[in-house]
């Protein structure tokens, strides 16, 4: 006998969904498109977002950055080669948590994932002693990691800081060209040459190698977090 469609909201019962959460490494000079275009897709999906800030406290406004590049250098960098690009302040961004940096542990209990945009601030974000513990923390409970752009120094620093975990040894992943010594000196595995719109997933990390390969990045990270479909 065929069993009867029944609807759970109109006899009775509560059905709750697991709201997935995601914490963001930000600082003064994040890149705009790598501050922005994550939290909105993630928020689309129904994930709560958490963008956090050393020093910065919920309210505070941090600065970003737009990076422009001409015709004729985004054409050499579609074909994987190097070029530079300019730099002006974009939209000011408002910390949205008050997260607790006395408590960290406890703190990152309940989160899903971490994501670290680019632009210029993990150029000094890489060596702060609580956004390594952060990223520690990630790292040891296997948890989803997006880093974008020059969001893999904060990584390459953390990793060469562990002395019982060499976490990028022998993965998979991609960074923007400043970032790519570093990471192959801790092991990991880069092609030489690679289109700035892709992204890559190793194990419970994804890479891109700038804002152009937001579409794919988001994509990959999504997946890892499980999160496929639209919510109602």
């Amino acid at each position: 006998m065929k069993a009867p469609n029944v609807n759970l909201l109109n006899v009775g019962f509560k059905v709750t969904f697991m709201t997935k959460k995601v914490l963001m490494l930000v600082g003064d000079f994040v890149d705009d498109y790598e501050l922005m275009v994550p939290i909105s897709t993630l928020t689309m999906f129904g994930a709560q977002i958490h963008a956090i800030c050393p020093g910065k406290k919920r309210g505070d406004y941090i600065k970003t950055v737009a990076h422009y590049i001409s015709e004729p250098d985004m054409q050499l960098a579609m074909e994987g080669k190097m070029v530079t690009y300019s730099e002006t302040l974009a939209h000011p961004y408002r910390i949205n948590h008050e997260f607790d940096w006395e408590d960290i542990e406890k703190e990152l209990q309940k989160y899903d994932g971490l994501l670290i945009p680019g632009g210029r601030a993990p150029e000094y974000l890489a060596s702060v002693p609580d956004v390594q513990q952060i990223v520690t923390h990630f790292i040891k409970t296997n948890k989803p990691i997006g880093a974008i752009c020059h969001g893999p120094h904060i990584l390459t620093h953390t990793d060469a800081n562990l002395s019982d975990v060499h976490y990028l040894k022998g993965k998979k992943m991609v960074a923007y060209p400043s970032a790519i010594l570093e990471a192959k000196l801790l092991g990991a595995i880069i092609e030489d040459e690679f289109p700035p719109d892709v992204a890559i997933t190793d194990g419970n990390l994804v890479t891109a190698p700038s804002w152009l390969g937001l579409p794919e990045f988001m994509k990959h990270f999504l997946k890892l977090l499980k999160l496929t479909s639209l919510p109602e």
